[in-house]
């Protein structure tokens, strides 16, 4: 039977380090899809748990010189209960300049 887990990972800066940790994962017994995205620096596996587990999967991407941990649930806990009005988004669109590369733009997200 397939899991499907969201993972947090950290000290990724390009493309290349992206597919490092995706290739990492999809080696591991067990491992049916991994995807891997650079600028929320995240990564989400679908596997089989009877054959490999999360903390495995974390294992692979530390020993690929990578952190990682299970990402936590955001929807429940504090937002709990809070009316539509207070989850509303508001959209902005800005003009960044002196990014080069991925990693800049990853930079900029995180801030």
């Amino acid at each position: 039977m397939g899991m499907k887990t969201k993972f947090d990972i950290t000290g990724m800066t390009c493309s290349a380090c992206s597919a490092h940790v995706e290739k990492a994962v999809a080696k591991l017994d067990g491992v049916q899809k991994v995807s891997v995205n650079l600028l929320t620096n995240s990564m989400t596996a679908e596997y089989d748990e009877s054959a490999v587990s999360a903390e495995d999967i974390v294992q692979a991407v530390e020993k690929a010189g990578y952190g990682a941990a299970v990402k936590e649930d955001t929807t429940s806990g504090t937002n709990k209960g809070v009316s539509a009005a207070a989850k509303a988004t508001v959209k902005a669109a800005f003009d960044i300049t002196g990014m080069t590369c991925s990693a800049c733009s990853a930079h900029v997200e995180k801030a």
